[in-house]
């Protein structure tokens, strides 16, 4: 589908769209009035080279491993309240590429789980795509399909690496799942966080975590990959210990798992 302006598709049932949309102004897709999902099948390029590209499902909005978003203005991505289908997760499930932006991500019910694959994220010029998220507690960041080495940075209400920096919004649950390059981690500041689970996938990767007081407390759950991992916990000055596994610092809790490497200052 091909059109020199603007390319609007809504109804009231399950959208699937599994070939090239392409516009010169917006396009925008919108499965509401009922519990429909909107899924972008491997095929599917959604493109606007001048206006905004907006996706809306009452139910879940899923693009698969190898569809692709492009646009030159912000990217849309939003969801009403209608109950997930059984087998369903996440409310939003981005698993393929997405280019221009910026890219808000928006839930319409409480509670909800966003799951975003970052391998294959870019913005304008070159830069790190911005990414908003907004009413969902529970982010999923999946780079599993890079063997590049990533580095990764929090800093109180977000976090940023090379492809993306993600703004938190009412997130307080993140879990990461990392590529098997030889990637970073590294907490700089007290966070809104109170849970951060990261695994790891084959490379020799280095997790960095400092204390902090005055927060919520943040939990954190480390899982290894087959290589020589590192942990290394700063208490900051403050005092750091070990209770069944699980390094304290401040605020801050560790459970480092099968981290090969564990050092503590």
């Amino acid at each position: 589908m091909r059109a020199g302006g603007a390319i609007r598709l809504m109804g009231d049932l399950h959208i699937t769209v599994s070939s090239p949309i392409h516009a010169d102004q917006e396009v925008d897709l919108k499965s509401n009035g009922g519990s429909g999902n909107l899924q972008l099948g491997p095929n599917a390029h959604v493109a606007s080279a001048n206006g905004f590209v907006s996706l809306f499902a009452d139910g879940a909005v899923i693009a698969e491993q190898g569809s692709r978003l492009e646009s030159s203005q912000p990217v849309s991505v939003a969801t009403g309240a209608a109950t997930l289908a059984e087998g369903n997760p996440h409310r939003i499930r981005l698993l393929g590429a997405i280019s221009g932006g910026p890219l808000q991500l928006t839930s319409g019910s409480e509670d909800d789980s966003v799951e975003l694959a970052i391998t294959d994220l870019s913005g304008g010029g070159a830069n790190p795509l911005e990414v908003m998220v907004s009413q969902f507690v529970t982010l999923h960041l999946d780079d599993t399909r890079s063997s590049t080495g990533r580095s990764y940075t929090t800093l109180q209400d977000r976090i940023e690496t090379d492809v993306a920096e993600l703004q938190l919004g009412e997130v307080r649950s993140v879990v990461m799942k990392l590529g098997s390059g030889d990637d970073s981690f590294q907490s700089q500041a007290a966070t809104v966080l109170t849970s951060l689970e990261m695994h790891g996938n084959g490379g020799v990767d280095q997790f960095d975590l400092a204390a902090f007081r005055g927060g919520a407390g943040l939990a954190v759950k480390v899982v290894g990959g087959d290589h020589e991992d590192q942990l290394l916990v700063d208490g900051l000055g403050t005092p750091v210990w070990m209770v069944n596994g699980t390094v304290h610092a401040g605020d801050l809790h560790v459970d480092h798992g099968d981290i090969e490497k564990l050092f503590l200052q």
